[in-house]
């Protein structure tokens, strides 16, 4: 008996450890005014929520995000998104394309500004610590915006250069505003 309560306290350790690096990586928050919604980035997934207070239930896993190449956006339940060449791809079809700060979905064009908070002590909304580089993210289109909020790359533990967390905020970005934008028979499927 001993030997089992013993295996299981270390597979416990060892899930606890294994599992800290991403717990390290924290969260940031976009807000869609569009789409009246509370949007989690993860370090793997995207959370969707209504903005207005609601039931935890109401709480969706959206899609998961995998940064490294090569990239994949996918969507709860089998959609996927392999990102290739600053394009969008579902099977062989483009669903969008992110170049450089601008992202393409359908006949809309949305434009990504990333401008570096300075003073991080001095804000309130931040999810992340004040040590950690973050960024104010506008989403634009048709001259207004459409989303934003403060965010942070994931990439933080890797030591890359700020030019490449930018890119990696910029396509997590992208991924969302490309998913959330499919038409409603592919996006109802979840």
């Amino acid at each position: 008996m001993k030997f089992r309560s013993m295996a299981g306290a270390v597979t416990l350790l060892a899930v606890t450890v294994l599992s800290a690096p991403a717990w390290a990586c924290g969260y940031w928050f976009l807000q869609d005014e569009e789409r009246d919604t509370a949007v989690t980035f993860l370090a793997t997934s995207i959370e969707t929520a209504p903005r207005k207070p609601s039931p935890p239930s109401k709480k969706k896993t959206f899609g998961w995000f995998k940064h490294e190449p090569p990239a994949v956006c996918q969507l709860w339940k089998g959609i996927a998104l392999d990102v290739r060449d600053g394009q969008f791809l579902r099977g062989k079809k483009v669903e969008g394309r992110l170049e450089g700060d601008t992202v393409h979905v359908g006949d809309r064009t949305f434009q990504i500004g990333l401008a570096p908070i300075l003073n991080p002590k001095a804000r309130q909304d931040l999810a992340a610590p004040a040590e950690i580089p973050q960024w104010d993210v506008d989403v634009r289109s048709d001259g207004k915006s459409v989303a934003h909020g403060p965010a942070m790359s994931f990439a933080m533990c890797d030591h890359a250069d700020s030019a490449h967390k930018e890119d990696e905020i910029r396509q997590r970005v992208a991924c969302y505003l490309i998913l959330s934008r499919l038409p409603a028979k592919v996006f109802n499927r979840r």
